[in-house]
Parts: C-alpha cells; structure tokens; sequence
C-alpha cells in the first residue's frame, strides 16, 4: 500500500454496547483526524465516543 502526502489507512477498533468489537476503516491524516471521521460516520460513537478502544495505523 502507498502513502500519500495527504493521509493514510486507519483502523478504529470500538465496541458495541454489548461487547461486540466493530472496524471502521478509515483514510485519514493522522490518528485524531481517523478518530473524528469514525465518530462522525457512526451514530454510536457520537453518543459514546470512549467506545472506541484502539486506533490502528494499517499500513
């Protein structure tokens, strides 16, 4: 996989309320901005964002 200037593939571990652990995969600048865009893209997360449990660099 090739890295570009402008950001790169994340993996944002979290969560469900029972237990289950989900992926959001992400192309993000960093490992905040891959935070934000998880958070933004799902309703969960928005209400519960210390779900999320890891913030992988999958490169």
């Amino acid at each position: 996989m090739k890295k570009s200037a402008s950001g790169h593939h994340y993996q944002v571990r979290f969560k469900d309320l029972q237990g289950e652990i989900h992926e959001a995969k992400v192309y993000a600048l960093d490992a905040k901005n891959a935070q934000d865009l998880a958070i933004e893209s799902n309703e969960e997360l928005q209400k519960r964002p210390h779900l999320i449990t890891a913030i992988l660099d999958a490169e």
